[in-house]
């Protein structure tokens, strides 16, 4: 099981992360012709499909959200109805295969949506999907990976630095403190950890620095 092999790897909260910007409001609330309505209609379409997908990645039915956000992929490339959400939807699909243990595939649509957000120049989606990729290296658990794993992560929060998506950053220090597990250094471990449960209680998310609590309550090893 995902959540017993990566021990202290708190889920990412999509609901903290869908409130950056969602594309809402910069489209015509009124289309020309039968082609701009179904286009407007596919958009909204998509957007549900994308949120659909989140609230299942939240409830961990990983079959539902894979299928969700696998959906919502080919209106976006075949009609151009949402592309700019591309990249974030890719990321989120590459955690539904991680959580149900495909990470061959896991690792492949995280690679594409690091792929997908630099060619559109979506930084603001390029932080989760660097985010995504360290989760998937993590989950092998293999030290070998470390310098993938660091580059992913240190890209991540330079992101969060130039965008301002301050939401990203105690999610990224979660992953920092699994990598320092990995590597054997309690004290960076225990560090992130405790800079992950302050941000999180200062941006409001109590159930996310809960999760937190008992970690940071162990002894020291």
């Amino acid at each position: 099981v995902v959540a017993a092999r990566r021990h202290d790897l708190a889920r990412v909260d999509v609901d903290e992360h869908d409130r950056a910007p969602n594309g809402i409001g910069e489209h015509p609330q009124a289309a020309i012709g039968r082609d701009g309505v179904e286009r407007h209609r596919e958009l909204f379409g998509t957007q549900a499909l994308g949120a659909l997908g989140a609230g299942r990645l939240l409830q961990e039915e990983w079959d539902e959200a894979a299928a969700a956000l696998e959906e919502a992929l080919p209106t976006m490339r075949d009609r151009r109805a949402g592309l700019v959400w591309e990249a974030l939807v890719l990321a989120r699909l590459a955690q539904a295969y991680l959580g149900r243990g495909d990470a061959a595939r896991a690792l492949a649509t995280a690679e594409e949506a690091v792929t997908v957000a630099q060619r559109q120049g979506g930084r603001l989606y390029e932080s989760e999907a660097h985010l995504a990729l360290a989760r998937v290296l993590l989950w092998t658990e293999d030290a070998r990976s470390r310098k993938a794993i660091e580059d992913a992560l240190a890209r991540a929060l330079a992101l969060v630095e130039e965008t301002g998506a301050r939401v990203y950053e105690p999610f990224i220090r979660v992953e920092l403190a699994a990598l320092a597990r990995l590597t054997g250094d309690e004290a960076t471990r225990r560090r992130e950890l405790r800079e992950a449960h302050r941000l999180f209680t200062e941006m409001g998310a109590p159930l996310q620095a809960a999760k937190l609590a008992p970690l940071l309550a162990e002894p020291k090893g």
